[in-house]
């Protein structure tokens, strides 16, 4: 048995690291794993980032049938011809919101509509940009453009003939957070395995601690990656009262450091997963605040009091503003103890994957013995 993770090659975000942390894991336990590109990333080079991984990539016309295809979630289907060569088929769902099956119900619209409500409208509203019809754009409209439209559709089509939709009767679901556990069950009442991840250490400190600062007044680091247009009127709120810095382009190390020097981690976009930067800031030492949504709204994918889960959808800005506040004035290290059984948890978080893991195995062996059922 062998295990093939497909992987979207040259991305390097939290899913992929999640795919590379599994085929290193399935190597160091002994068994043979390997990479193989997702379509579309076939041309891209490798992340320097996850060398250490130890990837090693095979293409689809070495698949065998005692192999096992691990596909991420944001893959609806894979080719009939891949299913057909290989033993089993695992989707990973390493989020929920990513997935073209959840695409409606995506909580950025949630963080859309907090975002509508805290940031002042011209008089008179706005208008949706997708829901504005311009003229102008249909005299721009070739014949070529209409040509090349319908053999897009029609490939498209071809494609979707050619292809097996996921999760299937055959196929192994397996969740990386409770989230996605529990939304893929309601929708199509798939039990499966809970298959995390996580933190990969860069020496990160077991007490935590403080490191120099910048100025007297209380530092909060956030992701600009999601929720910044909602940060940006906290910072207003705030600005004669706490720094802001944000989180761009940091090494690893460098962002250990400024974890050490921040009273406050910030994320108020949507959770699809257990996102690993608010994990990697409470591991480093970091009391972490967060908005309660997608992953964020239980009580197991961020383990944390519910106090330190903003509920953006019943806040306004100002009392979002007076909230953090509320926060800071606990002081650092008292919001870090509030926090701390959930920060012991990501000092053993690699230990449970290994586990996990073994589990998969375990499960994976049993299914290649079991008839595929058509």
């Amino acid at each position: 048995m062998r295990f093939v993770i497909m992987v979207p090659r040259g991305l390097k975000t939290g899913g992929p690291e999640c795919l590379h942390q599994l085929h290193f894991t399935l190597l160091s336990l002994g068994h043979q794993s390997c990479l193989l590109a997702a379509p579309g990333s076939e041309n891209s080079q490798p992340s320097p980032d996850y060398e250490s991984y130890l990837p090693r990539y095979i293409s689809a016309g070495e698949l065998v049938r005692s192999d096992i295809l691990v596909v991420p979630e944001y893959l609806k289907s894979i080719p009939k011809s891949m299913e057909r060569k290989v033993g089993r088929v695992v989707l990973w769902w390493l989020s929920v919101d990513y997935s073209p099956h959840f695409k409606g119900n995506m909580n950025s619209t949630k963080v859309a509509a907090v975002t509508d409500k805290w940031i002042p409208q011209e008089i008179g509203g706005s208008i949706e940009p997708h829901k504005v019809f311009r003229l102008e754009s249909l005299r721009k409209v070739t014949i070529r453009k209409l040509i090349r439209y319908f053999y897009s559709k029609v490939l498209s089509r071809i494609d979707e003939f050619n292809s097996v939709d996921l999760p299937r009767k055959n196929s192994i679901s397996a969740y990386q957070s409770e989230y996605a556990r529990r939304n893929v069950l309601e929708r199509f009442g798939v039990e499966g395995l809970i298959l995390t991840d996580y933190v990969k250490d860069i020496d990160f400190r077991e007490n935590g601690g403080d490191s120099e600062r910048f100025d007297n007044r209380p530092l909060i680091s956030f992701n600009g990656n999601k929720g910044f247009e909602l940060v940006q009127q906290l910072q207003r709120q705030l600005q004669d009262k706490v720094d802001f810095l944000l989180l761009k382009s940091f090494t690893r190390s460098e962002l250990l450091e400024i974890f050490l020097k921040s009273d406050l981690y910030l994320d108020l976009g949507h959770f699809p997963g257990k996102d690993r930067m608010p994990r990697e800031a409470l591991k480093a030492g970091c009391p972490i605040l967060i908005s309660r949504f997608g992953a964020a709204e239980n009580e197991i994918d961020f383990a944390i009091p519910a106090e330190y889960k903003l509920d953006l959808e019943n806040l306004d800005a100002e009392s979002a503003a007076a909230k953090v506040l509320e926060i800071l004035s606990l002081g650092r290290q008292s919001n870090l103890s509030s926090q701390e059984n959930y920060r012991k948890f990501l000092f053993q978080d690699k230990e449970k994957f290994i586990r996990e893991v073994e589990q998969f195995i375990t499960f994976c062996e049993a299914s290649l013995k079991s008839p595929i059922l058509e």
